[in-house]
């Protein structure tokens, strides 16, 4: 059970080794140990790092036809790094546009950094 700081910091080291799985009793009601759950969540380490030069795993979901566009592939992105191509879109993509990520269930916003052209 983790119920302070040190109990956060042996539990992070400790993670990667799969031996300990922490325990936090927390409120989302009254926001009891919330610090200590949110502590943990920066300090674990990684379970691994990205390396922009690995293949990426896309796994094609659907694939539909659209009038005016043509056949568009939708899926998830397993692993990997990708860049995307916009051919075509309705709205003014400049850096800091703020688009919807759909990554398995998740729904996420995520800022386009920077553009090439």
């Amino acid at each position: 059970m983790v119920r302070n700081t040190n109990d956060v910091v042996h539990a992070a080291v400790n993670f990667p080794s799969k031996r300990v799985c922490p325990i936090f009793q927390v409120s989302n009601v009254e926001g009891t140990n919330l610090d200590l759950l949110r502590q943990f969540l920066n300090i674990v380490p990684l379970r691994r790092t990205l390396c922009e030069g690995d293949p990426a795993h896309f796994q094609i979901d659907d694939v539909y036809w659209v009038e005016g566009v043509g056949t568009v592939v939708s899926g998830t992105v397993l692993a990997g790094t990708i860049k995307i191509l916009i051919l075509h879109h309705p709205t003014t993509i400049k850096p800091n546009y703020q688009a919807m990520l759909h990554i398995g269930s998740i729904r996420q916003t995520a800022t386009l950094v920077s553009m090439t052209k």
